[in-house]
């Protein structure tokens, strides 16, 4: 793996995502948690924008693609645990996955 690829994201950091093949749009989200499941680096995000989803799970690689800038850091990230817990549970269980297309495509844009 890509060594830039690897550090580029960590928890607490808040970043802009482009949506250019989508009209220009832009999303705002926080990487809130980092992990390696099944030989994949996970981000586990939230959108911070209008009322989007407080986790979305996707393959560090494919967020890679569209992230544009980090823009700021959270550092309480307390409130996201309770997400991230509920789709681990079902994740084990071979019941939720992981994100491989890109954000915008995931968000409908």
């Amino acid at each position: 793996m890509n060594n830039r690829i690897k550090h580029k994201f960590e928890a607490g950091q808040v970043w802009i995502s482009s949506c250019a093949l989508h009209g220009g749009s832009t999303v705002q989200f926080l990487v809130f948690k980092r992990e390696e499941l099944a030989n994949d680096i996970v981000l586990h995000i939230a959108i911070l924008d209008g009322d989007g989803p407080h986790h979305m799970p996707f393959k560090e690689n494919v967020l890679f693609s569209c992230a544009l800038r980090m823009v700021g850091n959270i550092g309480d990230l307390k409130k996201f645990e309770e997400g991230y817990n509920y789709w681990k549970k079902y994740y084990e269980m071979g019941e939720a996955g992981v994100y491989a297309i890109k954000l915008c495509d995931a968000l409908g844009m």
